[in-house]
């Protein structure tokens, strides 16, 4: 176990350690790297192979620098255990045997090498597209907020007073006893039905930027919004013991919890709903299960848009996305996610 750990300590502080070079710097390294790999190699019993080691410095100017220059990292290494297997090695029947052994070697060099570039290349696209959605997922939450602002403070502003206005007139066409009385309580009573869903939707798309305690509460709040909106039993369960880092991850959990109880509330027809986020040091998990009717079958490889959109939320926050029948009947959502390594001071 003592070695085990060791091992990982010195795969940790190497790992460090090479992400802090800079290009130059590391290949400055592996050149001091190839010397000593060719001293010990130099000075070892020629039955002893080393040659697996040239692979350190090869793999770390790869990992730093471009392919080309991984490639001629490569390349020298495979000149260099040419050079001493000729001035050491006294075994071969034949000296083209060495320079066909050291062709091999370095074949097999700048395969690896190549592999790990490609690896690396596509390692940082996928980086960048996942930074391309960060940003544009940001975009859209602030033109989101901007449209809920312009239709709160606007749209819904203009509805209150024409709602006022109808009352009003409501009011004097009954003090005269006219008949379109009852027309204009309608309008105004329309009307305020377009004012709560104008808020609602406002509400929707503008959420201000939440702490840990913040999502509970919204949480805690869509729950009683359910609860007294369609009458059924929808209850929040709260087990947070540490803060949620990110504006990100919190609007993102918020949105697939509440796209998760919409679609347990039209599509499968539940009566009960439990919404959990449980927030430790080490992983973020929100649990959201009902009663209803289960996923029919073939939903699974096909979907509906409430699916897709929940799982393109979690793919933003790099988060694992699951949708299972629960035994009982219903469905339980499952959206888990790490939380960042905290930096030590």
């Amino acid at each position: 176990m003592s070695s085990r750990l060791t091992m990982t300590r010195l795969k940790t502080v190497w790992m460090e350690t090479a992400g802090r070079l800079s290009p130059r710097a590391s290949i400055v390294a592996g050149m001091v790297l190839l010397l000593v790999i060719a001293l010990i190699d130099w000075t070892s019993n020629p039955l002893i192979g080393v040659s697996i080691f040239y692979l350190v410095p090869i793999a770390l100017v790869t990992w730093k620098n471009s392919r080309r220059a991984g490639l001629c990292m490569a390349v020298l290494c495979g000149g260099v255990w040419l050079v001493i297997e000729f001035k050491t090695n006294k075994l071969y029947s034949a000296q083209v045997i060495p320079v066909w052994n050291a062709v091999g070697r370095t074949l097999f060099f700048c395969l690896v090498s190549a592999l790990m570039s490609e690896v690396l290349r596509r390692k940082r696209v996928e980086q960048s597209l996942r930074e391309s959605e960060r940003q544009v997922a940001e975009v859209s939450e602030r033109e989101q907020r901007r449209i809920g602002e312009d239709l709160h403070d606007g749209l819904c502003q203009q509805l209150v007073g024409i709602a006022f206005a109808a009352r009003k007139l409501a009011a004097r066409l009954s003090d005269l006893s006219l008949s379109e009385t009852k027309d204009a309580s309608e309008i105004a009573q329309l009307l305020g039905d377009a004012i709560s869903q104008a808020r609602d939707a406002a509400r929707g798309l503008y959420l201000v930027q939440l702490e840990a305690d913040g999502l509970a509460s919204a949480l805690d709040e869509l729950a009683a919004k359910t609860r007294l909106r369609h009458k059924i039993a929808c209850r929040f369960v709260d087990n947070i013991t540490s803060p949620i880092a990110g504006e990100m991850v919190v609007t993102s959990l918020f949105r697939i919890a509440r796209e998760a109880v919409n679609n347990a509330i039209k599509h499968a027809q539940a009566t009960k709903i439990i919404v959990t986020l449980t927030v430790d040091e080490r992983q973020i998990r929100l649990d959201v299960e009902d009663n209803g009717r289960g996923l029919p079958s073939g939903f699974e490889a096909h979907g509906g848009l409430g699916l897709q959109i929940m799982n393109y939320r979690a793919q933003m926050i790099q988060a694992s996305f699951n949708m299972v029948t629960r035994s009982d009947g219903g469905v339980r959502i499952t959206c888990l996610l790490s939380q960042p390594a905290k930096s030590k001071v």
